[in-house]
Parts: structure tokens; sequence; C-alpha cells
């Protein structure tokens, strides 16, 4: 079985497909699937391609069974990376959401087409981070979308790396899932054992 699962709608099959075979390039062996009712034991990382609607989805299963996993949105030129999740320990995609939101930042647009070029450079990127992780045991090489949304533009050969920090009152991820529960800082840990 598998150690990698690349979860794709039926359009994104194509990308999954470039993605898995560069993984395989490397040694790394990735399963697609459409849905993962058809993975019979948990992946080391999933690798998600998809709308944002999917990708919220998948957030609260990867959450509640304790998957890592990796948000991959692409649009015409390049797309966006990350954050890798890591239930408990890194931000989630709600996570994300909010703070884009806070931030008054534009999401990702999706397309279904785009320039071929740009997008094999890109979902090599994608591997190469899932490479890394792969390797985080035995390298001092973590991937950079660990905790951190990598936006890139394959087509000017440009990116940008931000930090994604964890929403304290997130619904899906936070320690103190309402608002009004303030906490000082420095007792915030604490909190996550009471939950």
């Amino acid at each position: 079985m598998s150690r990698y699962l690349i979860l794709h709608s039926e359009q994104d099959r194509v990308k999954a497909e470039k993605i898995a075979g560069i993984l395989r390039g490397t040694g790394l062996s990735a399963r697609l699937a459409k849905s993962l009712d058809e993975q019979d034991e948990a992946p080391e990382l999933t690798i998600v391609l998809g709308s944002e609607e999917r990708m919220s989805e998948w957030n609260v299963v990867a959450n509640r069974r304790g998957l890592s996993w990796l948000p991959v949105r692409f649009n015409r030129l390049g797309g966006s990376l990350g954050p890798l999740v890591v239930p408990g320990v890194t931000a989630c995609h709600e996570c994300l959401k909010q703070r884009m939101v806070s931030l008054s930042s534009p999401s990702v647009l999706e397309a279904e087409s785009g320039f071929e070029l740009s997008w094999q450079i890109f979902a090599g990127i994608a591997a190469l981070e899932v490479v890394k992780w792969s390797s985080r045991h035995k390298s001092s090489f973590a991937p950079l979308t660990l905790g951190h949304l990598l936006e890139f533009d394959a087509f000017h050969i440009e990116g940008e790396l931000s930090a994604v920090h964890r929403v304290p009152t997130c619904p899906v991820c936070g320690v103190r899932r309402v608002a009004g529960l303030a906490a000082q800082p420095w007792r915030e840990a604490s909190l996550a054992v009471q939950v």
C-alpha cells in the first residue's frame, strides 16, 4: 500500500497523475483516489487537489481522524501549496481561510486549464514538498509549507512564502472554539490539555 494518497476530482486527474509520476521518479509511490472511502489504511500524507469546498470538507475529516495533508490549489500560471496540515500541531485549512479573510486577501482563483509548462513546474514543487516530508526524520530540510502558505507563479518563476498561525477560536482545530473564552497567552498551552 502507498504511504501517500492524492485525492482529486475527475477534472484534476491529469494533474494528480503528474504529481504521482514525479514522486515515482524519486522512489515514492502515491495512490490516486477520488474519495477517502477508496483507502483502507491511513496514508502518511494526503495531497488534496480541488475546489475550496473540497478542501474545507477534507479539512474537517482530516482533523477528526488525525491525518496530515497538503492542500494544492492551482491557477492558470501556478498556484499555492499549504499550509501542510498536521492536526493538533499546525494551522488547519480553516485557520488559513480565517486569516485570509481578516487580511482581506483574495483567495487563489481556480483554473481548469492553464499553461502546461507552468503546471509541470508547480507539480514538481508540490512533489518536492512531499519528498521533504517523507525524509523529515533523516534530513534537516523540513517542508517549506509546514506552517506556511507558498504561493508560486511558475510562469514568472517567483513566489511568496507566508507564515500561517493557528487561530485559537478555529471551529475545526482551535483550542478555544468560543471567541469569548479569553485566555492569557502564557496559559494557552494549558487549555489544550483541558479540552
